[in-house]
């Protein structure tokens, strides 16, 4: 026997999962449920039950946070009809009362009725069983199959884990006996016929068992493949992909969905991977359908425009810009469209429902439109590339094809010309010509070099010792520090501070803004410069005159 004394330990993963669950459950225990109760050292039952509670949810997060991709996308059978997704039964989901009876009726039951319902030939003879007294007043009717599945369960799972090879072997036999012309459907019902003369189950239960060694195989010939998939990015390479898959014993939709392990896999919307409704078929989603599931922000697609080669800085802006629509046609002037004219649908409008990734681009490419497509195809997907999928009769051409309806656009970033116009006050012993070429300068480098360190439209900052962010299927992309957000106003008072900041000059009065095209200048009142979505300000010229001041100090100003 030890003599080592009971310590207590600080728990670490996974072991602190257990300890949190645990403190919540008895706190909610203590504080809702039963405020009388005030034993909870670990020897009271109720403690004891708790803490097997506590330590079941902890187990499942710990199984389901560790569990790999290693079969993405067929580990979850979610293009299968609800009863046909697990190669065994379930319980009964989405009514919590049903549950709550279900748990009544096997505290009730299962110590006595368990090996009864064992050791019965069927599953008809099970619920005969069931429906008897003294359990068919304890088992609601409606609730007696599923009280059956429970009870046989532990058994198909002992059988499924144990006589694998046995469940192969069979399969193999059943194949090779009914001909390589017969259906997947015949070769699997004579498995079940064959199995029954080595296992204890029920014909159903046989069936699921061969279901199971179906998926099975069904992964691990798609993982062989898995390489051949990824590259896969031409019609003709997936196409022969999926020919493999079903050589290999796929079905025609188990290949569709195994063959889409290319990032942006050829031929493929994200509709071929959703239901109508929108939800997804395969879990988790695809990289094409990462886009159609919340959450989805602006700065998620300015995040992955940034991530091509020709693009230096991206921003997601409001409206849509003078570029390229969702589709990857050039958004036209409205004005320009004769009336009826379907492109009104994605025409310029800066006030529209829609997003525009506004790009600078590394160099100024030699065709806009083509570049401005290809920084979508890389933002949203392959829908820009092709907008009208010929292979595809069930797709609206003038609407986008993403599930929750973001219209993304692109644009390139553009310039608009500013003029600035002020009074500096100087002693009178100041050079003025010197100093107004400094204030010059000044602006010069403040409009070349925008705002220090705002990086988009959402105020992040950049900063050189910061870890990258890594909150989705996109890789990291941050924003360049510096420059100017597209369409951000140039506020008065920073011009003022920039003047200010110059030697000599000892106050500003009568600063003004304006657009070079012939804007009217900004008066005292505005406060600010207002630029034109998609846009960033560039200096053109300076209007400065020099006011000498008498006594040398700044009250002159």
């Amino acid at each position: 026997m030890s003599t080592e004394p009971i310590t207590l330990t600080e728990p670490v993963a996974p072991d602190a999962d257990w300890d949190t669950v645990r403190e919540r459950i008895v706190a909610t225990l203590v504080t809702e449920a039963a405020p009388g109760w005030t034993d909870h050292n670990g020897a009271d039952p109720g403690i004891t039950l708790a803490e097997a509670a506590a330590f079941t949810l902890a187990d499942l997060h710990h199984r389901i946070a560790t569990t790999g991709l290693a079969d993405w996308p067929l580990a979850w059978s979610a293009w299968e009809p609800l009863g046909e997704r697990h190669w065994d039964h379930t319980l009964p989901a989405g009514d919590p009362a049903r549950l709550t009876a279900l748990a009544t009726a096997l505290a009730a039951t299962a110590d006595d009725l368990e090996p009864l319902v064992r050791a019965c030939a069927s599953r008809g003879e099970a619920l005969a069983l069931v429906g008897t007294a003294p359990w068919a007043t304890l088992v609601p009717a409606v609730d007696r199959p599923a009280l059956v599945d429970v009870l046989r369960g532990a058994l198909v799972r002992e059988v499924a884990q144990h006589r694998a090879d046995t469940v192969a072997d069979v399969l193999d036999e059943a194949i090779e006996r009914s001909g390589s012309a017969a259906t997947v459907a015949a070769q699997d019902a004579l498995a079940v016929e064959l199995l029954g003369h080595d296992l204890p189950l029920w014909v159903t239960e046989r069936a699921a068992l061969v279901r199971r060694e179906r998926r099975r195989r069904v992964r691990e010939a798609a993982a062989a493949l898995a390489a051949r998939s990824r590259a896969a990015t031409t019609s003709v390479e997936r196409a022969e992909v999926v020919t493999l898959l079903t050589d290999d014993g796929l079905s025609a939709e188990e290949a569709l969905i195994a063959s889409a392990l290319a990032p942006i896999p050829a031929d493929l919307v994200p509709e071929d991977l959703e239901e109508r409704d929108g939800t997804s078929r395969i879990w988790p989603p695809h990289g094409i359908q990462a886009l159609t599931c919340e959450p989805v922000t602006d700065l998620d697609y300015a995040r992955r425009a940034r991530t091509h080669r020709g693009v230096r800085r991206a921003w997601a802006v409001p409206g849509r810009l003078d570029g390229v629509a969702w589709h990857g046609l050039v958004t036209p002037a409205a004005a320009d469209l004769p009336a009826g004219d379907p492109a009104a649908a994605w025409a310029i409008d800066p006030d529209a429902a829609a997003v525009t990734l506004v790009v600078e681009a590394v160099r100024r490419p030699r065709d806009v439109p083509t570049f401005l497509r290809e920084v979508l195809r890389v933002a949203i997907g392959t829908e820009c590339g092709r907008p009208f999928p010929p292979w595809r009769d069930d797709l609206d051409d003038d609407q986008p094809h993403r599930v929750i309806g973001d219209e993304v656009g692109a644009a390139l970033l553009a310039d608009v010309e500013v003029q600035v116009r002020a009074t500096l006050v100087i002693g009178a012993g100041s050079d003025g010509a010197r100093v107004l070429q400094a204030a010059a300068d000044a602006l010069e480098t403040f409009f070349d070099d925008g705002r220090t360190g705002v990086t988009g439209l959402d105020g992040e900052v950049a900063s050189v010792t910061a870890p990258p962010l890594v909150d989705g299927p996109w890789p990291p992309a941050p924003q360049p520090a510096g420059g100017w957000v597209p369409g951000d106003p140039i506020r008065v008072s920073e011009v003022v501070e920039v003047l200010a900041g110059c030697r000599d000059v000892l106050g500003i009065r009568d600063v003004h803004l304006r657009l070079a095209d012939g804007g009217a200048w900004t008066t005292a009142a505005d406060g600010e410069l207002a630029i034109p979505a998609g846009t960033v300000p560039v200096r053109v010229g300076n209007c400065f005159t020099v006011d000498i001041s008498r006594s040398g100090g700044c009250g002159d100003a």
